[in-house]
């Protein structure tokens, strides 16, 4: 800071460097000797004594411009326009810019800054090109972004090209701190103003940014002007983008990209094979996904257990078990046995028939071969028999599970607390976490000291928050799971406050909660109302790199129609479709019935035909739903 003042105590008052000297930072090596450089300096001063003798300020500025351009060093810039000022010139505004320059060149950008200050915007001058490239990259390392922007709005207005160097400084600024819309508006304008080769990673964490926040569009802009200036894509940037589009259920376009940038030299590989199949079976279109697996295979690659399941669960999900039987006796024919993921779609499928029997027989087939049930596999057997009410049996399984070993997670605990009695869900949440605790962080809660049979919902809360901050010095990767079960059964009892408060706590302990606990939170706001508050939430899922999935905007637009609210329900749909997803059927099912209710029959059925013409299957719960709006407006035929 002294020596900051000290420097621009000689601009501002005009006195002779001289009078106020600055202390010189080592000199920095040079491919000359010291006495030649010193002989050098020494020759364009006495030049500039000569020039300025003669009257010729105009030439010994241009000497003093070239010396500071040519300086390697902090200490030998400062020299040279300590020579000029104490000769009584007055530097001018490319002098200063040749001095911010080297200043942030040489990692003074403090000093630069306040150069820039009192002798540039103090004066009333109006910076040039260089000069206004300089403080944006001075700005961008001060991480001053707004004052950078202002400079870069500057250059674009003046028409001027920016420099590589402040074009990657102000993009890689506002990406590091989450603007990205910002650094792609940026963006945007550079590609417009000049025909600049950007840096190869300023590419690529734009395109990273667009593409986790879900702006799937503005990522391929930024692919396609990447290309059109020559630069050539890496498999990341690729397979960024290609993930992306596939995560947020646009998987044809996936599919188009894969083949666009194989014309650039990119080769579709089995991940990305089995990436897009898989994406193709979410959204089950199994001719497509069959297509490309063929491809696959004509490919050379050879299909592993991941890709036969894949394909099988797919087909299960349609109902149509016999052709996943035909997979499953090609993966067996191949040389590859069936894993417990395989059991675990047989199983899912026996469940979702009402065959629980036989599913149950499959269970202890599986511990007959040797395979052992993991909680995925009791998570969908449990779920059955609650909804068969055979409850005993519930039990029975849950604690035999148990005792085998086997840890609960948020997905079961979330499956069970539906068929608990309405206001145990702390009480269950409790039992679950101990469990957790003993058998996968080894903590002896016999020995806690908070240990005791809770009472009230209130010592349940102090027994789980206890028994959690002991899980979370253990492990952290199971302090997330505890933490979000805790979350969800606050929510599922309507302790928003309280639920507020364990989301915080987690974030100062470093720990995300999971989608399902955002669920969780998401449906209570709503359910009271605070819909803004549901949609920061979704801007803070966002930011922490989870992406919003169908479920979390099924919630809220489910919530809106139960209030009435199908205006705001409507509003959310086109937002899920401005973004290129694509909503679930049970998103339009919520709005149809809404209407359905208040006799809106003709806009029932235009959302309807919307979702068809948007290539989405009704199933048999939205076409029950038409059938009874129908009914209910005297449209029976």
């Amino acid at each position: 800071m002294i020596k900051r003042r000290a420097f621009l105590c000689k601009f501002v008052r005009r006195r002779p460097f001289s009078s106020c000297p600055l202390p010189l930072e080592p000199q920095t090596p040079s491919f000359s000797s010291p006495a030649s450089q010193i002989t050098q300096n020494e020759m364009c001063f006495s030049l500039v004594e000569q020039l300025i003798s003669r009257g010729l300020f105009s030439s010994a500025q241009k000497v003093i411009q070239r010396l500071i351009s040519q300086c390697s060093s902090v200490s030998e810039v400062t020299s040279a326009a300590d020579f000029a000022v104490s000769r009584g010139m007055n530097l001018d505004l490319i002098s200063y810019g040749c001095l911010i320059r080297k200043f942030v060149i040489y990692g003074e950008v403090l000093m630069a800054e306040a150069l820039y200050m009192h002798c540039i915007v103090g004066k009333g001058l109006e910076p040039d090109r260089n000069l206004l490239n300089s403080m944006i990259i001075c700005y961008c390392k001060l991480g001053k972004l707004e004052e950078a922007k202002s400079c870069f709005d500057g250059l674009i207005k003046l028409k001027f090209t920016p420099w590589v160097g402040s074009c990657n400084a102000i993009i890689k600024g506002f990406c590091v701190q989450g603007r990205i819309l910002e650094a792609y508006g940026c963006f945007c304008k550079i590609s417009e103003a000049s025909q600049i080769l950007q840096d190869f990673a300023c590419y690529n964490r734009l395109v990273d940014g667009l593409c986790q926040r879900g702006f799937l569009d503005e990522g391929v802009h930024v692919f396609d002007v990447m290309i059109e200036r020559g630069v050539l894509p890496t498999v990341h940037v690729c397979k960024s983008l290609i993930i992306s589009f596939c995560k947020w259920g646009r998987v044809e376009e996936a599919e188009i990209l894969c083949t666009e940038i194989e014309s650039h030299g990119f080769v579709v590989d089995k991940f990305m094979y089995t990436y897009l199949i898989n994406s193709y079976c979410k959204a089950r279109k199994m001719k497509m996904a069959m297509r490309l697996f063929m491809r696959m295979l004509k490919m050379g690659y050879e299909p592993d257990n991941y890709i036969y399941n894949t394909l099988i669960h797919g087909f299960a999900n349609l109902g149509l078990f016999s052709k996943g039987w035909v997979l499953h006796d090609k993966m067996v024919n191949s040389g590859l046995k069936p894993n417990i993921v395989t059991y675990q779609i047989m199983l899912n499928n026996y469940c979702r028939d009402q065959k629980v029997d036989c599913a149950l027989m499959l269970l202890d087939d599986m511990l007959q071969h040797n395979i052992a049930p993991n909680v995925h596999c009791y998570t969908v057997l449990l779920s059955a028999l609650c909804k068969e009410q055979r409850l005993e049996e519930v039990y029975s399984l849950y604690h035999k599970m148990l005792d085998s070993g086997v840890v609960p997670d948020h997905v079961l605990f979330f499956t069970l607390v539906k068929n608990h009695a309405e206001g145990d869900e702390l009480y269950f949440a409790l039992t679950v976490l101990q469990a957790i605790a003993k058998k996968s962080c080894n903590i002896d809660i016999s020995t806690l000291s908070s240990s005791v049979n809770p009472k009230s919902t209130g010592d349940a809360m102090v027994e789980i928050e206890y028994l959690l901050e002991e899980i979370a010095r253990s492990t952290s990767d199971l302090a997330d799971m505890g933490y979000s079960i805790y979350m969800i059964a606050l929510c599922m009892g309507g302790k928003l406050d309280a639920a507020l408060r364990c989301m915080e706590k987690m974030a100062n302990l470093g720990l995300l909660p999971l989608p399902s606990a955002f669920n969780s939170l998401i449906k209570l706001l709503t359910q009271e109302g605070l819909v803004e508050g549901a949609e920061s939430l979704l801007e803070v899922m966002q930011d922490q790199g989870l992406v919003p999935n169908q479920s979390t905007f099924a919630i809220i637009v489910n919530e809106l129609c139960k209030q009435g609210d199908f205006q705001s329900a409507i509003d959310v749909l086109d937002q899920i479709e401005e973004r290129g997803m694509k909503p679930n059927v049970a998103i339009y099912n919520s709005i149809i019935s809404c209407l359905g209710r208040r006799r809106m029959i003709h806009e029932a059925e235009s959302f309807f035909y919307r979702m068809l013409e948007f290539g989405i299957d009704p199933d048999e719960t939205i076409f029950a739903t038409m059938i009874n709006a129908y009914s209910k407006n005297g449209w029976a035929k």
